[in-house]
């Protein structure tokens, strides 16, 4: 299936969001010292359609943080401060080995993600903060930062 552009793209529900990383790439990093950063290529499935995003460790922070920051139930933000997403790597991140635990753990670290917000926005206890976790997951999902949008190296 050929990949839809970001603006056309709307999750209808978290429950039928599924995802893989597919790939990666590294990019040339913006800022003062050029530096790479690692594009992962995530596969998000729905049941009618199919798409590739493709995000930065520095992009699953923001996630992060925002999920942190902007929900105010406390048991959430428990559950998500035990979570630990993955680090940027400080040396070797052209290493193929490093690329690849790297992989591994945001896999684990999304899928855990996906699944505490999925159980969060399922109980309806706290309507606007279901709200607010559905809308920053929708978004990063159906970010503008899509395959044909970045250069690689």
């Amino acid at each position: 299936m050929k990949p839809s552009s970001p603006t056309s793209v709307c999750c209808s529900d978290l429950a039928d969001i599924e995802f893989c990383i597919q790939g990666t790439a590294l990019t040339k990093a913006q800022g003062l010292f050029p530096s790479v950063d690692i594009g992962f290529d995530l596969r998000v499935q729905q049941p009618d359609k199919s798409w590739v995003v493709r995000c930065t460790l520095r992009d699953v922070c923001k996630l992060h943080t925002n999920l942190s920051q902007k929900v105010a139930d406390p048991a959430f933000i428990n559950e998500i401060a035990r979570l630990a997403y993955p680090k940027q790597p400080f040396f070797n991140r052209r290493d193929t080995f490093v690329i690849k635990g790297l992989c591994v753990e945001l896999d684990h670290y999304m899928d855990e993600l996906l699944r505490l917000c999925r159980r969060f926005t399922a109980t309806g206890n706290n309507t606007a903060d279901a709200n607010i976790v559905e809308q920053y997951v929708r978004e990063f999902f159906a970010s503008s930062a899509t395959v044909a949008a970045t250069s690689p190296i």
